[in-house]
Order: structure tokens, then C-alpha cells, then sequence
């Protein structure tokens, strides 16, 4: 924290975002669970149980505009997606806080692994991901 300006809550932030995620429970983990045990602990069990490969992956059943399952996968290969959209936990953020998933695909705020012409015609399900989302009672600690 000593290599940021501002208040202690904006060097913290900064300190923990530059803070690659695979290494955060090190790193953090001993100053800040003095400070906020009870989230921390939710937080690093949370990236003990999901974090694969330096990414968190969810799984979304996505059916004529209706969402049948969501699941955050321990072991990504567990489920078939037909198609992946990946991208920085920042953009997943604005996902979530209500930007419209094609205009993000488009702008490549998130990246589509797939074909952009493909998908297309699953437009209100790519919008059912975003809302979907936004739906689920969450927490941003950063």
C-alpha cells in the first residue's frame, strides 16, 4: 500500500487490483484479515474453491431466453458451453451493473470464443447471461 496515494481505502484497493488473483491470499491475506475476517474469509474460500487457472469460470444453461442453470465450475471442463465469453473482472462488473453483453462482445469488452455471426441469432440468450447476472445477489469488495 506504501506505493499509492490517497486514502487508506483507495491504497488498499489500488494495492489489492494490482494484486494478481492466484497470488492474493499471500499476499493479502495475514494485514486484512485482521481487518475484515468475515469477508475474507467467504472471499479466499470462495478463490480457494474456484480459482482455476487464474480464472473464475460460470456455467450459464441459457434456453429460449430463459436461464435453467448457473453454476460457478471448480473444474471448467465440467460442462460444455458451446460458447465461452471471457474477459477482465472490471468488465464483468459493468456486466453485472447492467452493460448490454452484445454492445460489450462488439466494443470487445468482453472477448466471444466463438463465431460473432454465430451467436447473433442468440442475442436475447447472450442479454439473458447479462441479466441473469445482474440478478444474483452480489457483493464487490473491490
Amino acid at each position: 500500500m506504501a506505493d499509492h496515494d490517497g486514502s487508506d481505502h483507495e491504497r488498499l484497493i489500488s494495492a489489492v487490483i494490482e494484486t494478481p488473483v492466484a497470488d492474493a491470499p499471500a499476499i493479502t491475506f495475514p494485514a486484512l484479515r485482521e481487518e475484515f475476517p468475515a469477508d475474507l474469509d467467504d472471499l479466499f474460500d470462495q478463490l480457494e474453491q474456484y480459482l482455476y487457472e487464474k480464472t473464475i469460470h460460470a456455467y450459464l444453461d441459457l434456453s429460449d431466453g430463459e436461464c435453467r442453470e448457473a453454476e460457478v465450475l471448480s473444474d471448467p471442463a465440467a460442462h460444455d458451453p458451446g460458447f465461452r465469453i471471457v474477459g477482465p473482472y472490471e468488465n464483468w462488473k459493468d456486466l453485472i451493473e447492467g452493460a448490454d453483453v452484445m454492445e460489450s462482445i462488439f466494443s470487445e469488452a468482453l472477448e466471444l470464443d466463438g463465431s460473432t455471426t454465430t451467436i447473433l441469432p442468440y442475442s436475447e440468450a447472450a442479454q439473458e447471461l447479462g441479466d441473469t447476472a445482474a440478478r444474483v445477489d452480489t457483493q464487490h469488495l473491490f
